[in-house]
C-alpha cells in the first residue's frame, strides 16, 4: 500500500519557502490504494511512491482536483487543509478505505 500521509519531511526540506496550500487524499484509480498529493503555492504537486520516492508535476490548469486526477490518477478526492488535525486525516483515510473496500466488492 502506498504511503497514506503526506510526509512532513517534504515540508521541511528544500521546499521550505514554497508554502503548502492544499493536500488531497484519494484512491488510485487502478489499484484503489489510498494515497495523498500535496500542492504548493508555486503549483508544484508531489506524491510519495514506495517505488520512486517523491513524484512531482506542475499544475497547468485552474482546478486543483482536476490536476491531481489528471497527473496522478487519483479519484474520490478529499481536500485537506495543511493544518488539519491528525484525527481528521484518520477519519478521511478510514472513509476512503471503506469506499475502496466497497468498490472492490463489486
Amino acid at each position: 500500500m502506498a504511503s497514506t500521509v503526506c510526509s512532513p519531511a517534504m515540508r521541511e526540506n528544500d521546499l521550505l519557502y514554497d508554502d503548502l496550500v492544499q493536500e488531497f487524499y484519494g484512491l488510485d484509480a487502478k489499484t484503489l490504494a489510498l494515497d495523498c498529493v500535496s500542492i504548493r503555492k508555486s503549483g508544484k504537486m508531489h506524491r510519495w511512491t514506495n517505488l520512486n520516492g517523491y513524484v512531482g508535476a506542475q499544475m497547468s490548469g485552474p482546478s486543483m482536483q482536476a490536476e491531481v486526477t489528471r497527473h496522478f490518477g487519483l479519484i474520490y478526492l478529499v481536500a485537506v487543509q495543511p493544518d488539519a488535525s491528525i484525527e481528521l486525516r484518520r477519519q478521511i483515510m478510514r472513509g476512503l478505505q471503506n469506499t475502496a473496500w466497497l468498490l472492490k466488492g463489486r
